[in-house]
């Protein structure tokens, strides 16, 4: 039985991936490249699958192809989305680490050094399996190895990411438009579950989050079978993946007329995303965009609670968070320059702890001479 074969990208893309990996692991002494991860596994060899749970590994050589090591049960996702060979599996009743010393001992690697990507994908257990199978290789921390590829985005990806956009505008539309008087946040939730996925979004990394009333001055609160009343704020953050790329947006909506709190909270977040988007351009320090940020946010400052990470970057996410794992956030701290190809999520959400809380956000791509926001649903308080 043939299976088609469903490629998120063109074969001189993934080469162009595994060259700028491949080179970043010669710099610093490496032979080849042990990766857990379902974001840096999709990126360098395209597999993909919901079981994000069993264990999985892409063994790469300096040279030669490279090896995914999965489930047996697996095969046919591998068939689908990945683009090398064959796949070397291990029984259902079996475990992972085995398989990869295996593979490891046939490429003759069992004596070299091995970069590992030391995350939350590699447990203890395994990594101590891996230690006892290969007791003469050299294991070095490759956690960050595909950042600063990853960290620029191609021109296919950018592709990915617009489409996203378009049906994250959509969702959010849909959202919005469904906060009424006497409705709930899960009606809120429904509507853009519905939305997003009729306008063609993949499985999303999160599912929309929609924190209403007191909740919108919460963190990470959502849905919580809340009855929509008049003068309620409604916070709502969701987005569109498109081949695993998303591009989120934060918006806020108020069941009647805003308090002029609310009102408060809604200007000061657009003037400070005005800020930062006016200061993201190539070669400028992130946390120089942050300063311009937190100028902006100054009057306010003493009385909301914010989390001072101005912008984080997206590009392949995986449930249960669309946060790409490159460590490159707009923050005081980082004094990196900001390069042409980065895609951030800037979220300005600000909150009256346990009150009340409003904000915006954007994706934005940083193009040759400034920034590119993909998102464009309005930028104001909407009211219901």
């Amino acid at each position: 039985m043939k299976i088609h074969k469903q490629l998120a990208f063109s074969e001189s893309e993934f080469e162009r991936r595994l060259q700028l990996v491949r080179h970043a692991a010669e710099n610093r002494g490496m032979d080849a490249l042990l990766f857990f991860s379902p974001s840096n596994i999709f990126y360098l060899s395209g597999f993909y699958s919901v079981n994000l749970w069993d264990f999985q590994c892409l063994i790469v050589p300096l040279a030669g192809h490279p090896i995914l090591v999965i489930r047996e049960f697996e095969a046919g996702r591998f068939w689908a989305s990945c683009r090398l060979r064959e796949p070397w599996t291990y029984p259902p009743e079996g475990s992972g680490p085995p398989a990869v010393i295996d593979v490891v001992r046939s490429l003759g690697l069992e004596r070299r050094r091995l970069g590992m990507e030391m995350s939350r994908y590699l447990d203890a257990k395994s990594f101590a399996e891996l230690r006892r199978g290969l007791p003469d290789s050299d294991f070095r921390d490759a956690a960050d190895i595909t950042d600063e590829a990853r960290a620029l985005k191609s021109e296919e990806e950018i592709q990915y990411l617009r489409q996203a956009a378009k049906i994250t505008d959509i969702g959010m539309d849909a959202a919005l438009a469904s906060v009424r008087e006497g409705g709930s946040d899960g009606d809120v939730a429904a509507e853009a579950n519905r939305a997003l996925l009729a306008a063609g979004s993949d499985l999303m990394c999160i599912n929309p989050i929609i924190a209403a009333a007191q909740n919108s001055g919460l963190a990470h609160s959502t849905v919580s079978g809340i009855r929509l009343n008049a003068g309620d704020p409604v916070f709502i953050e969701l987005g569109a993946c498109i081949h695993r790329y998303t591009a989120p947006l934060m918006r806020t909506a108020v069941v009647g007329a805003a308090s002029a709190e609310l009102q408060e909270l809604a200007d000061y977040s657009r003037r400070t995303l005005d800020a930062l988007i006016e200061a993201m351009k190539p070669g400028v320090r992130a946390c120089e965009v942050a300063e311009a940020g937190r100028r902006a946010l100054a009057p306010i400052e003493s009385r909301i609670f914010f989390h001072y990470v101005w912008g984080y970057p997206v590009g392949v996410g995986f449930p249960p968070s669309w946060l790409e794992e490159t460590n490159f956030f707009i923050q005081s701290k980082n004094t990196r320059e900001l390069q042409t190809g980065m895609v951030f999520h800037l979220p300005l959400m600000l909150r009256v702890l346990g009150r009340y809380g409003a904000g915006f956000s954007e994706t934005v791509l940083v193009g040759g001479h400034g920034a590119e926001v993909l998102t464009c649903t309005s930028r104001k308080l909407r009211v219901a």
